[in-house]
């Protein structure tokens, strides 16, 4: 069972370890990441995956299997992300 902090429509918002443990199910395909904030700085990097795309938001970069192609974005727009 994954457990979500915040989901609207098909965005799903999880902690770090529900993401890592996505993409271990996954195992290869594309990850979309960016950077967010203006003083205190974001990761943001969202997988799709069983018809939902799940999302985090960190304080640090996370390494990316080599397994996965990264789409870098300039922002990432999700509903998920409103007020955080």
């Amino acid at each position: 069972m994954l457990k979500a902090k915040h989901a609207a429509g098909l965005s799903v918002e999880v902690d770090l370890e529900t993401f890592k443990g996505v993409l271990e199910e996954k195992k290869t395909g594309f990850i979309v990441t960016a950077r967010a904030g203006i003083i205190l700085k974001k990761y943001q990097y969202q997988v799709f995956f069983n018809e939902f795309i799940f999302i985090v938001q960190t304080k640090e970069p996370i390494t990316i299997p080599n397994e996965f192609s990264v789409i870098v974005a300039e922002k990432i727009h999700s509903p998920v992300f409103v007020g955080n």
